[in-house]
């Protein structure tokens, strides 16, 4: 009889433990940190003015809080020095 009950005690932990982990990669994905979904995602196109791009170039992640929120498609050198940079955000 104790068979049973051991039986029983791992199925249980073991559904638990498969929940979890299901759980956590929803919430990855969620979170943006695999980037799954991105594509089919309806994205908003803006420009923004900036005196300093060091560093930034067309591919670059837009990220907001630590979340991946879009991408920079094109950085537009001034003659006054600035840059434009046009990103594509998810509307969402």
């Amino acid at each position: 009889m104790a068979t049973t009950s051991t039986t029983t005690n791992e199925l249980k932990i073991g559904l638990l433990v498969a929940a979890s982990i299901g759980a956590l990669g929803w919430l990855s994905v969620q979170s943006g940190s695999f980037g799954l979904g991105t594509s089919t995602t309806a994205m908003r196109d803006l420009s923004a003015v900036f005196s300093d791009v060091n560093g930034i170039t067309a591919g670059s992640k837009v990220k907001m809080a630590g979340v991946e929120i879009g991408e920079v498609e094109a950085v537009k050198l001034q003659p006054n020095g600035t840059a434009i940079l046009e990103i594509a955000v998810r509307k969402n």
